[in-house]
């Protein structure tokens, strides 16, 4: 299994940690983000969001995550014994540990070694541009938003109607 390549000082890991180590290095040299490429910038924040819907596109994965949010810094052996007893999943250690490895490169799952226990917390900062995108709503526009075919996927009302 490939580990994420690690670059020194820098908020941006995973696969786009070459290009982050890019946009670190600009921001230090120019003393802010106005020197790098938009596109650049764009690419980044992107593809780790790619990475976290992937990641949360498995449902044993969300289970995972719905585990770490009641009860935080769990092993791998709490989160197994948890998931077979509260969800009746018999997911072998393997195939959880490489869940969690999942988790942990899209950044929604950090770790923690005390002594010979690794634990595993839950990270929510790679959901905020997910949230700044698409569920916040500003000012006048949030009116707007509601009542334009809510719930006929995007389409208006007339379309639904026969005929």
């Amino acid at each position: 299994m490939a580990s994420r390549p690690a670059v020194t000082g820098c908020p941006i890991a995973g696969p786009s940690a070459v290009f982050g180590s890019l946009l670190c290095s600009a921001r230090a040299q120019s003393g802010g983000l106005h020197a790098v490429d938009r596109q650049v910038s764009t690419c980044i924040t992107f593809s780790c969001v790619g990475d976290v819907f992937k990641a949360l596109a498995d449902p044993t994965r969300r289970t995972i995550l719905d585990e770490l949010t009641d009860r935080n810094g769990q092993t791998l052996f709490e989160i197994c014994s948890r998931l077979a007893t509260t969800h009746g999943l018999g997911s072998s250690r393997q195939a959880i540990s490489q869940h969690l490895d999942v988790l942990e490169a899209a950044g929604l799952v950090e770790t923690a070694r005390e002594g010979r226990y690794k634990f595993h917390y839950i990270n929510t900062t790679p959901l905020e541009p997910i949230v700044e995108r698409w569920l916040k709503k500003t000012g006048k526009d949030a009116p707007a938003r509601r009542g334009n075919g809510a719930g006929t996927g995007g389409r208006d009302r007339h379309e639904n109607q026969p005929g």
